[in-house]
């Protein structure tokens, strides 16, 4: 999976999380094997998240240094996106999923010696609307018969979707957010507790109660019984059971907005919280505000 973590920024920790989807790394299995094969297609209905989210641009970059052709169908239908179809009717998935969905096809010739600075040809095409229409269409179309459009996917992105450029040199005149934002580092992530269910609190006596709870059992496993903990390395039983008997936890405990509007309090500490992202946290202990906004829009 390195491959597809080459750029800098996907190597700071836990930038490259999506990468570890299951989806993914049976595309990138596929695509080594058909590697070490010469030739093959691989042809895949998956997450269509890969087409054009930012965290997958290596893995876009690899595809396109593999394979000779590559065919996306993009179905669409991604709820949380509130997708509508180009007349503003309703886009509907055609699985019940919240994640949109695509149909990747990636072929591979049998050409002897392979050219690694020749990427592959990127063919795309949409299908809108609602469940029956999607199914009639695909049951109608072939790869043969399918309007596609050719894209030329441009580094760093190597988007998978098509784009009007033509105001693309205007856009880039302006100010990034990242480049407003650069004294507090690059990216500057928010907090990720990873284990809200024991982190996050309706209430500050709550919170109390959670730590207070974990205080008093007298094994990992009685502790995991009461709460979903952290499974991963930054957070261990036997260092929170220490660091935490000190009392000074109860100072620690400060409201949190868990999602915009919605705010619920924490504790913040790295034995509650684990990742407290405190190059940019600390700064929202005093009375600051902060502008927060997603790569993808």
């Amino acid at each position: 999976m390195s491959d597809y973590k080459q750029s800098a920024e996907l190597k700071k920790p836990a930038q490259a999380k999506w990468i570890s989807n299951d989806y993914v790394k049976f595309i990138r299995f596929a695509q080594w094997r058909i590697e070490q094969t010469g030739h093959g297609i691989l042809a895949y209905i998956t997450d269509n998240g890969y087409l054009d989210n930012p965290t997958f641009m290596d893995m876009r970059r690899s595809l396109m240094q593999s394979f000779d052709t590559i065919y996306l169908l993009d179905l669409h239908g991604k709820s949380k996106k509130k997708e509508k179809t180009p007349d503003g009717s309703k886009d509907e998935n055609v699985f019940d999923i919240q994640q949109g969905v695509a149909i990747g096809i990636f072929v591979r010739r049998q050409n002897g010696v392979r050219d690694a600075s020749r990427l592959a040809r990127i063919f795309h095409a949409d299908i809108y609307g609602s469940r029956d229409t999607k199914y009639a269409a695909l049951d109608a179309l072939t790869h043969l018969t399918t309007e596609w459009q050719e894209l030329k996917p441009a580094a760093p992105g190597f988007l998978f979707v098509p784009q009007d450029s033509g105001l693309l040199a205007e856009y880039e005149r302006a100010w990034s957010v990242r480049d407003i934002f650069a004294p507090n580092g690059d990216p500057a992530p928010g907090i990720v507790t990873t284990h809200d269910d024991f982190a996050i609190s309706w209430t500050a006596e709550e919170a109390a109660a959670k730590v207070e709870r974990l205080l008093a059992t007298s094994s990992e496993t009685e502790a995991r019984e009461l709460f979903t903990l952290c499974s991963q390395d930054q957070w261990q039983y036997a260092r929170a059971m220490r660091e935490l008997s000190d009392e000074k936890w109860r100072d620690k405990i400060v409201p949190i907005l868990y999602r915009p509007f919605d705010v619920r309090w924490t504790v913040y500490d790295r034995n509650v919280a684990v990742h407290r992202r405190e190059r940019a946290s600390n700064n929202l202990l005093h009375p600051n505000l902060a502008l927060c906004t997603t790569r993808a829009t």
